[in-house]
């Protein structure tokens, strides 16, 4: 559950976390639709979590699909959520222009408990 992924998160461990945040969106999608802004909400979570475990790529499908879901829920960009997103966009096209994506394997802990 998103709740679980919460705890997780906090306590540094970003593959559990993940794998929460997964099983809720594919429920929430399921439930909600796949463009219902708390979707896009996960979505965002999810992008930010691989971005901290240094999987640009994993991250930019996912904050691109995040950002995607709250312009059509209208969110304005100076709502927080999407000045939040506009900076992680910025982020992840410079560091997958630096070219150090790491593609860590998602069984790897290590970089998450840094």
């Amino acid at each position: 559950s998103s709740c679980m992924g919460d705890v997780y998160e906090r306590m540094g461990n970003t593959k559990k976390a993940i794998d929460m945040y997964e099983e809720t969106l594919r429920i929430r999608s399921e439930i909600m639709g796949r463009q219902h802004v708390d979707v896009g909400r996960l979505l965002h979570k999810l992008g930010c979590l691989s971005l901290q475990r240094g999987d640009y790529r994993k991250a930019e499908v996912y904050v691109t699909k995040a950002a995607a879901i709250y312009l059509l829920n209208d969110l304005k960009e100076d709502h927080p959520w999407m000045r939040d997103i506009r900076r992680n966009e910025a982020d992840i096209k410079g560091l997958l222009a630096t070219g150090l994506d790491t593609g860590l394997n998602q069984d790897d802990d290590s970089y998450g408990e840094l």
